[in-house]
């Protein structure tokens, strides 16, 4: 999960710094929008405070990224339009295969199937800690793929679906309206794309430097010896999750990134010291 990404990110932001080169992704700090008026009905309403780390809160998009239940229309990016071309979830027009959803503005909904998923501030923090890469890449997946329900939202959903938040986030909507940033294969289409993945990169890097420091002081290596090795254990990892990938036939997918296989490339892309992004 985070390889590729932050594979995107990056060329992303080396486009952006060929026509700017002062210019960077910024990442977006979401734990800070985390709001507490919008919690869990299972949740007690009267503990909520803002500095409760181990409690559940609403994502609340700041201004900036605009609000809305249906075809996007405030913020910066109001009346964001969508490209032709994308597959699966959506038409050759891009728009979404529902009859209650024209034109191919961004779309966002409020809520999913009438849920507020709800996230911790603890988890912001709990994915940095694990040890190995594998446990930070699923601790961080589970947390993206949240974030992308909470933001995309999905409304007409089918009755015979479990209507719990816990089965919810474990699948896509068979045939109801994702909002855009809920799809895989139309998220990247919502600008709000880059800026959380430029988050969840930094964390990828932040996790990389810790483990570095910490093997180097273990076993009294440089620290470019051990960054060298904390990105040899993360592309072995990765070959075993890319293995699995192919028993389940999307092995294609990563083959648009040839580097995702090259042992020396790989460690040599991702060893380099990265300023993170601001």
């Amino acid at each position: 999960y985070g390889i590729y990404h932050s594979l995107l990110t990056e060329e992303f932001d080396n486009a952006l710094r060929s026509v700017d080169s002062s210019s960077s992704i910024a990442y977006w700090d979401w734990p800070k929008d985390l709001r507490p008026e919008l919690r869990s009905q299972k949740q007690d309403q009267s503990n909520a405070t803002e500095d409760s780390s181990n409690t559940s809160f609403h994502i609340k998009l700041p201004p900036f990224f605009g609000h809305a239940n249906g075809p996007l229309n405030s913020g910066i990016f109001s009346g964001w339009k969508l490209g032709p071309g994308n597959a699966g979830h959506r038409s050759g027009e891009g728009l979404l295969r529902n009859s209650r959803i024209t034109g191919k503005a961004l779309t966002r909904f409020g809520a999913f199937c009438g849920l507020n998923i709800t996230l911790s501030k603890l988890d912001a923090v709990s994915c940095s800690s694990k040890e190995s890469f594998s446990d930070w890449s699923l601790c961080s997946s589970k947390l993206h793929n949240e974030l992308h329900r909470a933001i995309g939202g999905a409304i007409d959903c089918p009755n015979d679906k479990p209507n719990d938040e816990e089965s919810l986030k474990n699948g896509m909507v068979d045939n109801g309206a994702v909002g855009d940033f809920e799809s895989a294969l139309s998220s990247v289409n919502d600008p709000i794309f880059f800026f959380l993945h430029a988050y969840f990169d930094r964390s990828m890097r932040l996790w990389a430097a810790r483990q570095t420091q910490n093997l180097a002081r273990k076993h009294s290596l440089s620290v470019d010896a051990a960054r060298k090795v904390v990105w040899k254990r993360a592309f072995d990892a990765l070959q075993n999750a890319l293995v699995r990938c192919h028993v389940h036939g999307r092995w294609d997918h990563h083959k648009y990134a040839p580097i995702l296989f090259r042992e020396k490339p790989f460690i040599r892309r991702f060893e380099k010291p990265k300023a993170t992004y601001r």
